[in-house]
């Protein structure tokens, strides 16, 4: 999935990029919670129907479907313009492989005690 998310962020129009990271952005930030409670509080306080919410985490919807939906357009992008993608292809592969290495190295420095 990062590898696609990674790939619609190259091929996906500029206008779709803009909002869909947006709403992708804003629902991390919803998800933190107690750990920001300037935007958490704000928002709870004055958007309507925010406080039904039962948990924060149920905010982490909004990136889960920002990144699906980016990811598709991206693949559709790439299903359509078929012709030098290699580069593009490449770039994404690099990056996904590389935040899945890091993430893999910094798991290994951690030890529950």
């Amino acid at each position: 999935m990062l590898f696609l998310f990674v790939l619609g962020l190259l091929y996906a129009n500029k206008r779709e990029r803009i909002w869909l990271l947006s709403f992708i952005i804003l629902g991390v930030i919803l998800t933190w919670g107690d750990n920001f409670k300037s935007i958490n509080y704000l928002l709870f306080d004055y958007l309507p129907g925010y406080n039904k919410f039962r948990s924060v985490t149920f905010a982490i919807i909004m990136p889960i479907t920002g990144i699906t939906l980016l990811a598709a357009l991206g693949l559709s992008r790439v299903v359509k313009d078929s012709e030098d993608i290699t580069k593009k292809l490449l770039i994404s592969a690099s990056v996904a492989l590389g935040f899945s290495l890091l993430l893999f190295v910094v798991s290994l420095g951690i030890h529950p005690e």
